[in-house]
């Protein structure tokens, strides 16, 4: 009664013909909310178009999320710049959850739940992992094997990319173990970029990680990738950065 519209959400193919076909329903049904549209969803929208259509007092309704979500799970700092990364999302009207564990690493990803629960949370539909900098020096990589094939697993069926870390001290084989693991279509190699480093020496600097995040949007976009998707360089900073930042791990 206070609306000058019928404007539900949700409302089923069989109520919103119902309603069409009721003689004493005047008013014109424009649904709220009516389907959720990202990566592999949409269903049943051609039966809600087709009673648009077929009935005048059937005006449409809105969509909601017409983006993609991405989720960036790193390890720390040292990792892919998220604010650059942000930026690209920003650009391509797409939503980017950032989420940082410092001093985490393949085993700590790999044998909690924290991916699943993020996964859950916020139903990515890609998802940028960089990880194995922690590893660079670690005398037996093979060890880690039990948590790549863990994450691995966890991420299903949504398409993913995992970014190599960029070498700044002598790798011990993490980078080929995890290349070997998902696949060469899925892994970018950092290894042989030259990336400025700040003063600590190990982490790059803002211009070179902006740089790096570059070369991966280069190659994400190319027929490369098994999942390749749009990344238009940015023009602009986005204006919000969403970012979640976990515990030091131990």
């Amino acid at each position: 009664d206070n609306t000058d519209i019928m404007c539900p959400m949700y409302a089923t193919h069989k109520w919103c013909e119902d309603y069409c076909k009721d003689a004493s329903k005047t008013k014109p049904l424009i649904q709220c909310e009516y389907n959720h549209t990202m990566g592999n969803s949409s269903g049943g929208l051609k039966e809600y178009w087709d009673l648009i259509r077929k009935y005048p007092k059937y005006q449409g309704g809105f969509i909601w999320d017409f983006v993609d979500q991405a989720l960036h799970a790193p390890q720390s700092k040292n990792t892919v710049d998220g604010s650059r990364l942000n930026d690209y999302a920003y650009q391509d009207n797409n939503y980017l959850m950032t989420v940082i564990w410092y001093a985490s690493g393949t085993r700590h990803w790999g044998n909690t739940d924290s991916l699943q629960m993020l996964i859950d949370k916020y139903k990515p539909t890609y998802i940028f992992i960089s990880l194995g900098g922690n590893e660079i020096k670690a005398r037996d990589p093979y060890r880690y094997q039990p948590y790549i094939n863990n994450i691995i697993t966890t991420c299903g069926d949504i398409p993913f990319i995992w970014i190599g870390p960029p070498l700044k001290r002598k790798n011990t084989g993490i980078n080929e173990l995890i290349k070997n693991s998902v696949g060469e279509n899925r892994f970018f190699d950092s290894s042989n970029l030259k990336l400025k480093r700040k003063e600590d020496h190990i982490h790059p600097t803002y211009e070179a990680a902006a740089v790096w995040m570059d070369s991966i949007a280069t190659w994400v976009s190319s027929p490369q990738v098994q999942h390749p998707i749009k990344m238009t360089k940015p023009t602009q900073h986005a204006k919000k950065r969403n970012l979640r930042v976990f515990k030091r791990a131990t």
